[in-house]
């Protein structure tokens, strides 16, 4: 039964939450009409297959299976930061699928961990129903893991980067696939990875505190001069990540 005081705080979650997607991501690259149609994030994780800009629809999956179900599977599949709306990883998959020019798949996870409002401790969550929400890294891991999937590209941002490696070092450690040598690329955290994946690029900006507190600072990465944490092109020191993809050449 929800009180009156716990109505509140979830309301205030919700905008907070959602206010940290707009702020952080380049939301500016979703269109209002397919911001319409985003789900809200549930208890289990989202898969949203995002094309590039005017090349398509937005689709949503529930799971791994119903995405294996999709007669287009994508190749290039993204873990975004602590968002708790689909608009920012929608929008960081826009981002990456606009460079690279083909649809990418961004694996969003359950909302049970409160999201930018608990993880900045604006609102103690007093719930004890849910302790952890599902695993990014975990579905990540399923479709790593899989022969059907042919995976191109790997990217992450902030805490996503830390689900990438997690799911990657998982990978290692249970059997790697014959083949399997994805190019990866990290933005805003430089973590451990196999060394059997394919190029590897780990950027972070020059004013990235955030990205850099949480940071392996003595494995190799690049730094991008004037940017900071957030993806918000409309901001003073984004991290624009079209413009690092396209000057990274990464393969198609």
């Amino acid at each position: 039964m929800f009180y009156p005081p716990q109505i509140a705080i979830a309301l205030s979650k919700s905008v907070i939450n959602t206010w940290f997607d707009q702020v952080f991501y380049d939301v500016c690259c979703v269109t209002d009409a397919e911001q319409k149609l985003l789900p809200p994030l549930g208890p289990q994780p989202l898969l949203f297959c995002v094309p590039p800009t005017g090349r398509g629809e937005l689709t949503c999956h529930q799971s791994v299976a119903d995405l294996k179900a999709s007669p287009n599977r994508p190749r290039v599949f993204a873990l975004a930061g602590a968002v708790s709306a689909s608009l920012g990883g929608v929008a960081f998959g826009r981002n990456l699928a606009d460079a690279l020019e083909q649809p990418v798949c961004v694996i969003l996870p359950g909302t049970a961990p409160g999201g930018w409002a608990d993880q900045w401790g604006f609102f103690p969550d007093w719930s004890t129903a849910l302790e952890k929400g599902p695993n990014d890294a975990g579905v990540l891991l399923q479709i790593v893991r899989d022969p059907e999937f042919e995976v191109t590209h790997l990217a992450g941002h902030s805490k996503g980067c830390l689900g990438l490696s997690e799911a990657l070092m998982e990978l290692e450690r249970c059997g790697w696939r014959d083949g399997f040598k994805p190019a990866v690329l990290t933005l805003g955290g430089v973590v451990p990875l196999p060394a059997r994946v394919g190029p590897t690029h780990q950027l972070l900006g020059d004013f990235d505190w955030l990205g850099s507190l949480n940071s392996r600072l003595d494995l190799d990465h690049q730094r991008v001069p004037g940017s900071g944490h957030h993806l918000n092109r409309q901001l003073p020191f984004h991290l624009d990540v079209g413009q690092v993809v396209r000057d990274l050449a990464l393969p198609a």
